[in-house]
């Protein structure tokens, strides 16, 4: 699995080799959409897109990965999700 230097995995990595990428090529966008939040360090929206790659790729280990990675650091940095 791809990762960056940071450890997570790089949206080319989210994704099943053989399955689509989800509703309308929905869960490419969400994966980019989660790179670019990530680059930014734009935690809400890196939480949305893991959010929706959740939905868009069940039983994904790496979204699974990446959405708990960004709830501790949202949680850990403005105690917002609990």
């Amino acid at each position: 699995m791809a990762r960056h230097a940071r450890g997570t995995p790089t949206p080319s990595s989210l994704h099943h080799p053989g399955r689509s990428p989800g509703a309308s090529g929905g869960a490419t966008l969400s994966a980019e959409l989660l790179e670019q939040s990530r680059e930014h360090d734009l935690l809400p929206l890196r939480w949305a897109a893991a959010m929706l790659l959740t939905a868009l790729e069940p039983g994904s280990d790496a979204v699974e990965a990446e959405l708990r990675a960004v709830t501790a650091l949202l949680a850990r940095r403005g105690r917002v999700l609990g």
